[in-house]
């Protein structure tokens, strides 16, 4: 197998809703690959998780054009934008200010720190 490895390729894909359509067909479709092929494979192994959660798969591309993936984990930013949107009735009940999250009911969230450490990578 070292000798069929072409490369690793980290995804963020969601959930049981892997098609076509979506951003993996230039990335998987640049090295002829069945897309078709990984979004059933993918759909299949993933129904364990909710659907749509977003998750890391390592994707290793063999050189005869075949491919083998495993699903690593969840990423920590969406799961806290998911548990922060169960909080939130509504986006005005959140003040963000230099040294914490604070929900409108001056309840403190999330030290500054742990939040710009989650969403350094993403956007609000």
């Amino acid at each position: 197998m070292i000798l069929n490895f072409l490369r690793y390729i980290k995804l963020l894909v969601p959930s049981q809703n892997a098609t076509i359509g979506s951003g993996l067909s230039p990335v998987l479709g640049q090295f002829g690959l069945s897309i078709s092929q990984f979004c059933k494979d993918f759909n299949s192994q993933s129904i364990d998780f909710e659907f749509d959660t977003l998750l890391n798969v390592k994707l290793t591309l063999l050189k005869n054009k075949t491919f083998i993936f495993e699903i690593n984990s969840i990423p920590t930013a969406f799961l806290f934008f998911k548990i922060l949107d169960n909080k939130l009735n509504d986006k005005s009940d959140l003040i963000l200010n230099k040294e914490n999250l604070i929900l409108k009911n001056n309840t403190k969230f999330l030290n500054n720190n742990i939040f710009y450490y989650l969403t350094k990578r993403i956007s609000i």
